[in-house]
């Protein structure tokens, strides 16, 4: 009977598409006669070398044509073609006080043949792009592409940064003025005209907030009002109390 021998097949991946198998230790000569069955074979199936590009059980029969005599042998070629987990996050919106931020990769596979690159077209990276955790600065749509290294096998997946454009525009107040014998002013914050709220009030520029929305005994005098929203979005108006007139009686 003849030798049959088959060395153990390369895998098919997503960067190795077909693979040649090799039964190289086999019985060889003009007296043998070589046959592979199986289920990818693209050429070479009367050879010891056949290329295949499918997975599955592939059978060498060999029969010696000198007296008749056949020996068979079966290999197994398998494929890892699995995609890995290319997980982009949730995004996350810039505000006043979040002019940059992070992105996370976190429930993409990770591990040392896991590789990760950001891109975008119209966001701006300002570090980390071949990282789980890139900086980015600016509002626009990021890819993630995460690539096994070991297959080749890609997967990808996007995320946005949206921007906080509900600012602070306008305030509704109500004054008193200061009267007449130093009766002190007041300044009530009725309602804040955009932005989100809970919001924070001043009366001197933004150099001191706080969360009552009343502030009196005011002399007559200019006042900076700030309001800054949970955004730390801010809105400033100027607000004059004159002094009042004392009447002379002649």
């Amino acid at each position: 009977s003849p030798t049959v021998l088959i060395a153990a097949p390369e895998q098919l991946t997503c960067a190795v598409q077909t693979v040649q198998l090799n039964g190289a230790g086999s019985s060889s000569g003009s007296v043998f006669e070589y046959n592979w069955s199986g289920p990818g074979i693209l050429s070479g199936a009367s050879t010891l070398n056949p290329t295949v590009n499918q997975p599955g059980l592939y059978t060498l029969d060999i029969v010696n044509t000198d007296n008749g005599c056949p020996a068979q042998l079966t290999t197994t070629v398998v494929q890892d073609i699995q995609a890995p987990l290319a997980e982009a996050g949730n995004g996350f919106e810039l505000t006043c006080s979040v002019e940059e931020d992070e992105l996370s990769a976190s429930g993409s596979s990770a591990g040392i043949n896991f590789v990760y690159q950001w891109t975008t077209q119209n966001g701006n990276i300002l570090a980390g792009a071949n990282s789980a955790t890139p900086l980015v600065n600016a509002v626009g749509t990021y890819n993630l592409l995460v690539t096994n290294t070991q297959t080749g096998c890609t997967s990808t997946g996007s995320t946005l940064v949206t921007e906080n454009t509900n600012y602070p525009a306008a305030l509704e107040l109500a004054t008193e003025k200061p009267a007449c014998g130093g009766q002190p002013g007041t300044i009530t914050f009725n309602e804040v005209i955009g932005g989100v709220g809970p919001y924070l009030y001043s009366i001197d520029g933004g150099e001191t907030f706080l969360n009552a929305n009343e502030f009196g005994n005011l002399t007559p005098g200019t006042y900076n009002l700030a309001v800054q929203d949970i955004n730390g979005c801010e809105y400033n108006q100027v607000l004059t109390f004159p002094v009042p007139v004392e009447p002379n009686v002649t």
